[in-house]
Formats: C-alpha cells, sequence, structure tokens
C-alpha cells in the first residue's frame, strides 16, 4: 500500500483547543460557595481538586457555571 491510500496516513488535520476558565466559576457541590483550587500541582499531573473556605470540602468534584 502506499502512503496516499493507507487510511492511518490521512490528510485530516487534529486541532488540539485548551479552553480557559475565563468565564467559568467552580462551586461548591455542598454549600454553592465558589470553591479554589487546592494545591499548586492540582490539574497538571493529577486531577484537579477544589477546596471550599465555608464547608471545608475538598475534593475533584464541582459545579460548574459560564457565563455569557
Amino acid at each position: 500500500m502506499d502512503s496516499e491510500t493507507h487510511p492511518s496516513k490521512s490528510n485530516k488535520k487534529i486541532r488540539i483547543v485548551k479552553r480557559g476558565l475565563e468565564g467559568k466559576v467552580k462551586y461548591c457541590p455542598n454549600c454553592f460557595e465558589e470553591l479554589e483550587v487546592d494545591g499548586p500541582y492540582s490539574g497538571w499531573l493529577i486531577p484537579e481538586e477544589y477546596y471550599c473556605k465555608k464547608c471545608g470540602y475538598s475534593g475533584p468534584f464541582a459545579l460548574e457555571k459560564e457565563y455569557e
């Protein structure tokens, strides 16, 4: 098979988009207060962890709201 007909060598372009956090606020699933990112390495090699100052929640889950 030549490279023109081989399925893995298609001419499709793949675009990777990194979405910023602009316009997105993370809320605590317990008390609905705004969350802070917990730790300097959160979201880099490990899943992002959040912390709530009001109720003490700490974990990977957060509610998110987008502003238009």
